[in-house]
């Protein structure tokens, strides 16, 4: 499970929180943009293209 906070701090630095729930514990980690955007990227290309084969392969089987 991963849960994104957005954070700012005192230089006016747009920081993000990424909260990742790993081997039965929270791990917070402090992420630039460049970060966030990866770990998006992490997270919902594999799960998008896992939903695209579920779909396609009920298609197929009717």
């Amino acid at each position: 499970m991963v849960l994104w906070l957005s954070k700012q701090n005192q230089n006016a630095n747009n920081d993000i929180l990424v909260l990742w729930y790993l081997n039965s514990r929270w791990v917070i980690m402090e992420v630039n943009n460049l970060g966030f955007v990866a770990t998006i990227l992490f997270i919902f290309v594999p799960a998008v293209f896992l939903i695209i084969l579920y779909i396609q392969t009920g298609n197929n089987e009717s």
